[in-house]
């Protein structure tokens, strides 16, 4: 089989590997893989979702602000353990998994006793320092599956993975979006408590620490072809007996055939999407909701949050039908996300008396404009880590090991975007005092 037939086989068989799986193993690791994903922000968007409950602690409607740099802080946790990888030389994604489900198991239980409401007097101000505390310990296990929970699902040789765990990632935003309606926290009695709502979330954890223990036990060894389709297997096989024809990889003593590793040049692009994607959701758009939203009422921000969350597994899914789109479709996707953001932020800079208060424009805007951009951030994000895993053939002897590695090294992408952008914005509001909070001053909905 010549070259360029084997480089169509697999072309074609990486299109069919990110659509669906077939046979009910596959569809097992499939639906364990988006159970896996949910245990990723579940925790912090949950927070984010007791926000007008919680914005009676002494920062008030900056406290999105707050907890946005918080959650960036707890980067030092991946920051740590890739350290730790790179000094000892060992692979500690599964114990990385393993420890950040227990921490979110954890801070979602204590936070559930009640204790986030108790302030400590700092420089003559009350702060919510034990809120702040353990919203850091969750966002510390919820910064490392950015960089675990990619790398792990990159031990499985199939592709359609990678949007199982972004719709997974999504449903994280959409559970906690569910209970709150459930729950109504900006209603005058919501039906149940802040502290119920964190249980809940300790529970889901829980659930989801049985369903990685399921997966993990899946995991191919590397002699494993369970994994394989017969066609990638085939392939396999060719290029090896390819290379024994020729004498490569032989060694002069006539001993055991090694395979030789090819070198891949991993494309930039998707890093950068990747980045600018978590600099404006992470930065921009989370950071400045509450002034966006708020100015015309409650409910608009309770929709505007839940709407933004309900679209992102919306998102990942249209890489079912469109899993490699071009370059230019991208950027002009890139572009819609940024005028969107550019929306966003002016409905901040006008805040509290943002245009169209009194009238259904207002509000629409609002709520149309932020769940685009988070819909096309989510499928642009999942089609670049699809690119990335495109970059290595499946027939390279050490693709499982360049891929763990290139996926950890986007993940510290996504951190870095959202590092930068939290920051930037939380000096933007909280240093300079950019955007000023009011009441609502809209009909709202």
């Amino acid at each position: 089989m010549g070259l360029g037939s084997r480089a169509s086989t697999l072309d074609f068989v990486s299109e069919r590997n990110a659509r669906v799986p077939s046979g009910a193993g596959e569809w097992t690791t499939y639906l364990l893989t988006v159970c896996l994903g949910v245990g990723s922000w579940i925790t912090i968007n949950g927070v984010f979702q007791q926000l007008p409950i919680l914005v009676d602690q002494p920062e008030g409607w900056s406290l999105p602000s707050y907890i946005t740099v918080v959650i960036q802080l707890a980067n030092v946790c991946p920051i740590v353990l890739l350290g730790a990888q790179k000094i000892f030389g060992k692979d500690y994604t599964v114990v990385g998994v393993v420890v950040g489900l227990l921490i979110n198991i954890s801070s979602m239980a204590v936070l559930s006793t009640g204790v986030w409401t108790k302030t400590l007097n700092i420089g003559g101000d009350e702060h919510s320092v034990w809120l702040l505390l353990l919203t850091f310990t969750a966002s510390a296990a919820d910064c490392l599956s950015s960089v675990t929970f990619w790398p792990f699902v990159s031990y499985f040789k199939l592709e359609y993975l990678y949007t199982a765990l972004s719709i997974g990632e999504g449903m994280s935003a959409v559970i906690p979006a569910l209970l709150s309606f459930a729950q109504q926290p900006g209603a005058d009695n919501p039906h149940f408590s802040a502290n119920v709502f964190f249980m809940m979330l300790s529970v889901l954890m829980v659930i989801v620490g049985f369903c990685f223990g399921a997966l993990a036990s899946q995991v191919p060894t590397s002699d494993d072809t369970n994994f394989l389709t017969s066609d990638e297997s085939s392939e396999a096989g060719d290029d090896v007996c390819c290379k024994q024809a020729d004498g490569d990889g032989v060694g002069e003593d006539g001993g055991e055939l090694l395979p030789e590793v090819e070198e891949v040049e991993v494309p930039k692009i998707p890093f950068h999407m990747l980045f600018t994607c978590s600099f404006l959701q992470n930065g921009a758009l989370l950071s400045t909701q509450a002034y966006t939203t708020q100015p015309y009422s409650n409910m608009v921000y309770q929709v505007t949050l839940a709407s933004s969350m309900f679209v992102e597994p919306l998102g990942s899914c249209l890489t079912i039908p469109y899993p490699s789109p071009s370059v230019s479709s991208q950027l002009r996707s890139l572009s819609v996300v940024v005028l969107c953001t550019a929306y966003q932020l002016t409905l901040a800079s006008l805040s509290p008396n943002p245009p169209f208060a009194s009238s259904f424009l207002g509000p629409f805007l609002t709520v149309g404009t932020s769940a685009l951009a988070s819909f096309l951030i989510t499928y642009l994000k999942t089609v670049s880590f699809i690119s990335l895993k495109r970059a290595i053939p499946h027939y390279n002897p050490s693709a499982s090991t360049q891929t763990s590695f290139v996926m950890q090294r986007a993940g510290g992408y996504i951190q870095a975007g959202s590092f930068l952008g939290a920051s930037l914005f939380f000096l933007l509001i909280v240093g300079l005092k950019v955007f000023d909070e009011g009441s609502s001053s809209g009909s709202g909905w």
